[in-house]
């Protein structure tokens, strides 16, 4: 890897779920796996940073390449870096208050429907629900040799309520997200605040 002073690699893999739920009716549950990468290299004249799917599956002089192509790329700068040294070490992730994977699908379909149905009140038009959680695997290595791994979900949820009134149509929306695990129980009140704010406005 001629003239590539420095470069790290970002690599994220794991499962996604999504739910969306619109006037009462589930219109799509799914589970989805992903595995990607993000390779950075410092070259004489700046960065040059590339994304690539299925990093998993890259054998080392494959990502030799990689990082020469993320190089070449940053020989558009037309400056002189200088290189400060990197820091090192990471921030513990806070232990899951409800691991998700430990809820089915269909159990969390159901909360959200509870969670729509809180919000159809009268003077509601449209109401929709959606959910996205996802859990990475996280690896991060660098030119120096220095590797680091940690595991992160990330889940959330946003309700919004549609009112009409004299032709006008106005949007109360209210959402959650958190990195501590499933938060969708128990969120009935956040609904019915998202109408109340539509109707109020």
């Amino acid at each position: 890897m001629p003239g590539v002073r420095y470069y790290d690699i970002r690599h994220v893999q794991g499962q996604s779920t999504h739910i969306d739920i619109d006037n009462g009716v589930c219109e799509s549950a799914a589970s989805s796996f992903f595995d990607h990468a993000v390779i950075r290299a410092l070259s004489r004249n700046g960065w040059g940073i590339i994304t690539i799917d299925n990093f998993q599956e890259l054998q080392e002089g494959e990502i030799a390449t990689l990082v020469d192509r993320a190089a070449s790329i940053a020989a558009i700068c037309g400056e002189d870096i200088s290189l400060s040294p990197p820091l090192r070490g990471s921030v513990d992730v806070p232990p899951l208050e409800e691991d998700p994977r430990d809820v089915s699908l269909g159990e969390k379909t159901a909360i959200l429907l509870d969670l729509e149905r809180s919000a159809r009140i009268p003077g509601i038009m449209n109401t929709r629900v959606n959910y996205i959680e996802r859990f990475e695997n996280v690896g991060f290595r660098d030119s120096t040799g220095y590797e680091n791994r940690y595991e992160i979900c990330r889940s959330g949820f946003g309700v919004m309520a549609v009112a009409a009134r004299n032709g006008t149509l106005q949007m109360g929306y209210e959402r959650r997200h958190t990195i501590r695990g499933l938060n969708i129980r128990h969120q009935q009140d956040l609904a019915r605040e998202a109408a109340e704010r539509a109707l109020s406005l």
